[in-house]
């Protein structure tokens, strides 16, 4: 038994496994659990018995203890069927595992798939803890947390915990995020960015723009634009203020800059469809309305997200209040800017529901 005990210390901070810190209990049941489990050859019952008859342990200990070993027994039942629902569920499935060892519900896990519910049975709002609760808050946080990277590329929060709890979940290999009953859902946490893989644009689009329309328009002015003397600001901020500055200058010079800007977004986003959107149409008075503008042109870029993605529905998450809400395609657009709050934080759009 001390042999044990000194083989393992090295892993935990006070050099002994202190079985009322969560983290330590953790790490222990996990050994335990791989000895148990993986070298059956060397760790009997008895090794096991005996460990117990010698230490001092509490009653709330014990109790620890008989919900491990009670719900080890499960463990090829519940990987299996994790690793099941596609790449990313396999890669955190020992670990979600462990977590429903150490919290005591791998038995209600097993229980549970025989009588799952399905994506439809979630409803088109909720919160996670209630919808799903007959696992506790803990179970339902850290399967939350899980973000996995399959391919180079993060899986999103709420992705896993809509994978393992629900019958008709599933990885999607092809695009999106999940695929539920042969369609795909797109899964987006607060703040999360509205576009796929497909996407020939990026984050540093924005400074292309910024470059693309200081050298086409400095030419003509005595004071050379520079999109920098507005760091601060957001990006069409910007382009309203640097209109503004032309303006005062020569109201054809501030039309041409218009010109200019559009024309350079219709090259750096290719595949986004610009047709419709004239930044001379949200001039009022002497100045650009900045935000009608980047509105239509986020609603542009959500609109070529769509179309290239194929995604019927989008699930908005708050991975804080764990609340969720699901979207239809066909509402999407007339949502952005209302129900759905979206803005331009570099070259691509930011977006969260709101709850």
């Amino acid at each position: 038994m001390d042999k044990f005990f000194n083989y393992i210390s090295y892993k935990f901070p006070k050099g002994y496994p202190d079985v009322n810190d969560p983290k330590d209990k953790e790490l222990l049941f996990e050994i335990v659990n791989n000895l148990v489990t993986e070298d059956k050859s060397t760790v009997t019952k008895e090794d096991i018995i005996n460990i117990l008859q010698d230490e001092d342990l509490t009653p709330d200990q014990l109790k620890d203890i008989s919900f491990t070993i009670s719900n080890m027994k499960y463990k090829d039942e519940i990987i299996n069927f994790i690793n099941s629902k596609g790449s990313a569920p396999s890669k955190v499935s020992n670990a979600v595992y462990n977590e429903m060892v150490s919290t005591g519900e791998a038995s209600l896990y097993v229980d549970y798939l025989n009588n799952m519910k399905s994506y439809s049975d979630i409803g088109n709002s909720g919160n996670f803890y209630d919808t799903f609760n007959t696992f506790s808050k803990n179970l339902i946080d850290f399967i939350l947390r899980q973000e996995p990277s399959v391919g180079g590329i993060a899986t999103g929060k709420g992705e896993i915990l809509l994978s393992i709890m629900c019958s008709d979940v599933e990885d999607s290999e092809s695009g999106g995020d999940l695929k539920v009953g042969g369609q795909i859902v797109e899964v987006k946490n607060k703040g999360a960015i509205p576009i796929g893989q497909k996407a020939q644009f990026g984050k540093n689009t924005i400074k292309n723009i910024y470059s693309n329309v200081e050298n086409k328009i400095n030419s003509e002015l005595e004071t050379d634009l520079n999109f920098e003397d507005f760091r601060g600001k957001r990006p069409f901020e910007r382009f309203s203020l640097a209109f503004s500055q032309i303006n005062e200058i020569s109201e054809n010079l501030a039309q041409k800059y218009l010109d200019i800007l559009i024309k350079s977004y219709k090259s750096n986003y290719p595949g986004v469809e610009f047709t419709s959107i004239n930044p001379k149409s949200y001039i009022k008075g002497d100045t650009l309305d900045w935000q009608e503008f980047e509105l239509q042109v986020c609603k542009a870029i959500v609109n070529f997200y769509i179309q290239t993605e194929g995604f019927t529905e989008v699930l908005f998450v708050n991975d804080v209040s764990k609340k969720y809400k699901k979207v239809n395609v066909k509402s999407l657009l007339d949502l952005l800017g209302k129900d759905i709050q979206i803005k331009m934080k570099d070259g691509l759009p930011r977006w969260s529901y709101n709850f």
